[in-house]
């Protein structure tokens, strides 16, 4: 019984670990690329319009 609780605990904390690793990546690139959400709306605007007429 103390084997399975160890590893469902140690899965809970690699899991745990992994998605706070995400939500800081994520975090990190939004405060990153905010600078250049201008541009990004321009281009995606474009791409778009070019969609739609295409």
């Amino acid at each position: 019984m103390g084997k399975i609780i160890s590893f469902l605990v140690r899965r809970a904390t690699l899991v745990t670990l992994a998605l706070l690793a995400q939500i800081i990546t994520l975090a990190l690139m939004i405060w990153r690329f905010s600078n250049y959400f201008v541009i990004f709306d321009i281009i995606f605007m474009v791409i778009s319009v070019l969609v739609v007429l295409y």
